[in-house]
């Protein structure tokens, strides 16, 4: 005889796939994109919000905090049940080379067939300890404080506390102050809110730098490799191959480009900056967003960010 609860539980899931219905909810947005091109209009931030957000629901699958639990509470069982085993396996193993033990052995009991039992529970062990690697991470995106607050919302549920829609109290107490001052009261501290994403990299780089790796980039036109004059230069080896490459043709490399995507930048940097660094883990006091010094070389701006992965990997863990 079935439970309410399981049937709770089953509604609730089946209303969950049909608001989640990725394929669908991506299939629409092309539609609308497609739509926007061939009238000659500018794509709305909310729309590239929702394809990047339906994207990401068709690569990974939703799990239900229900679903979450009973996994992690599963792998809690498991860990403390394969450390109990080991600790009597080592135990085993110490009378097992103690000359004084009066514990009787078994035939096929061997101290070699007890060492590989505990490294196959230890393995086991290491393995629950393991974070899934099944992240992502969007470049380039968001650019700008609308798309940044709206990708929040979609992911977290976060909104703008001026938006959200006032409560009974609220009203009866917003009805008082017009009859009554309120007593001053402290504002509460700042703390940083809760994101639906881990990290925000932002890559800090001069003018200067940015300008010289883009224009001293070059291709070899019949394999398309890409060298740099001055950080990845073709071997002069190969003499032939000097003369073969040329200039990146590409006018989101152009000089008028660059400019233009400078000043794009500099008119939405200061929103998007002051939106994300209202946001982090409270308790290990990491803000969101990491600036990366980027006028390095490659392996400098990679141990940057291998530190910064690493920190929030042992802050998973620790949660």
């Amino acid at each position: 005889m079935a439970d309410d609860n399981d049937d709770e539980v089953k509604s609730e899931a089946s209303e969950i796939d049909e608001v989640l219905n990725p394929e669908e909810d991506f299939r629409h947005c092309g539609e609308q994109v497609q739509q926007c091109l061939y009238e000659g209009s500018e794509i709305p931030d909310q729309l590239y919000v929702a394809l990047y957000v339906a994207k990401l629901r068709m690569t990974y699958e939703y799990k239900g905090k229900d679903v979450l639990k009973s996994a992690l509470s599963g792998d809690a069982k498991k860990e403390l049940e394969l450390t109990r085993q080991v600790a009597n396996l080592e135990e085993e193993l110490r009378q097992m080379q103690d000359p004084e033990s009066k514990i009787k052995r078994k035939k096929k009991r061997t101290p070699e067939v007890v060492e590989r039992e505990i490294e196959e529970k230890r393995a086991e062990l290491e393995q629950i300890k393991v974070i899934e690697n099944n992240g992502w991470i969007l470049v380039d995106f968001p650019t700008n404080f609308s798309q940044a607050m709206l990708l929040e919302q979609a992911l977290s549920g976060y909104q703008l506390p001026a938006d959200l829609q006032p409560t009974q109290r609220e009203r009866e107490a917003n009805d008082a102050e017009l009859l009554v001052k309120p007593t001053a009261k402290p504002a509460p501290p700042k703390t940083l809110i809760p994101s639906g994403v881990d990290a925000v990299i932002w890559f800090d780089a001069s003018r200067d730098e940015c300008l010289r790796r883009a224009l001293g980039r070059r291709i070899d036109s019949q394999n398309n490799m890409i060298y740099h004059i001055e950080d990845n230069p073709p071997s002069i080896e190969q003499s032939p191959l000097c003369e073969i490459i040329e200039p990146i043709d590409d006018e989101s490399e152009s000089m008028a480009c660059l400019v233009d995507r400078w000043v794009a930048f500099d008119q939405a940097s200061s929103g998007l900056a002051k939106w994300l660094t209202q946001f982090g883990d409270e308790a290990s006091s990491s803000n969101l967003l990491t600036r990366i010094d980027a006028g390095g070389d490659i392996n400098s701006v990679y141990e940057q960010i291998e530190g910064l992965l690493r920190q929030i990997v042992e802050r998973k863990m620790q949660t």
